[in-house]
């Protein structure tokens, strides 16, 4: 009887232990808890606030633009207007009646595609979404090659002869530049400021007695402002 008595007081006793021995473990071994998010500090007169507009740095116009929201007008030009295709110009300047593979512009186009950032489709490269400064360059010379072909001389016009612009001239008969021309010339209605810029440009050239010259910058300079947009 004494023995089976200290049986159970020693199977009770083992029980008990093994309970303590979990609970004690259990406290132990609780779970990191996850750290604190930082928080977050209230906006004061002093700190940076967020700036809603279209944000530029550098020199627009003249005006220095740091950081700050440009006016409705520049933002539209900035954020609408992007590279124009390589192929569309070369069609643009075919329809205008001038030829790609003649004299200086034969030469400018040789290997212009890489220079104009053309798709390389063997690559799985696409066409470049913007001018760079080295393809910019080669459009402008272009440009001005297009506008010798197109005036050729002081007294000849031959935007007039050109699919797209039948009868129509740059120039009036007086030198100043005709609106509806030049209309033709980029595809849309040229504002009374780039027509200004024209007459000042023709008319500087022809007070240096190189009248040709005058009108062929005058062409290049407005085609410019339209075909390469950056």
């Amino acid at each position: 009887m004494q023995i089976h008595t200290n049986r159970l007081w020693l199977r009770w006793a083992f029980a008990l232990g093994l309970v303590s021995m979990t609970a004690c473990s259990g406290t132990d071994a609780m779970p990191p808890s996850e750290p604190m998010p930082p928080a977050e500090l209230p906006l004061t007169p002093s700190s940076p606030q967020v700036n809603p507009g279209f944000l530029h740095e550098g020199a627009i116009d003249g005006a220095l633009f740091s950081k700050a929201e440009l006016p409705p007008a520049e933002s539209e030009k900035l954020h609408s207007c992007g590279k124009l295709r390589t192929q569309t110009l070369r069609r643009i300047l075919v329809s205008r009646g001038v030829s790609l593979s003649t004299g200086g512009m034969a030469t400018l186009m040789l290997d212009a595609d890489q220079i104009l950032g053309v798709a390389n489709f063997s690559g799985r490269l696409p066409e470049n979404d913007r001018n760079a400064t080295g393809s910019l360059t080669r459009l402008y010379d272009i440009l001005i090659a297009a506008a010798v072909q197109l005036v050729p001389d002081a007294t000849t016009d031959r935007l007039g002869t050109s699919p797209a612009c039948r009868n129509e001239r740059l120039f009036n008969a007086d030198g100043s530049c005709n609106a509806d021309g030049f209309g033709c010339l980029v595809g849309t209605p040229v504002s009374a400021k780039e027509m200004e810029r024209c007459g000042q440009l023709s008319a500087d050239a022809a007070a240096n007695t190189n009248p040709t010259n005058g009108r062929r910058l005058a062409v290049a300079a407005v085609a410019a402002t339209y075909f390469l947009c950056d």
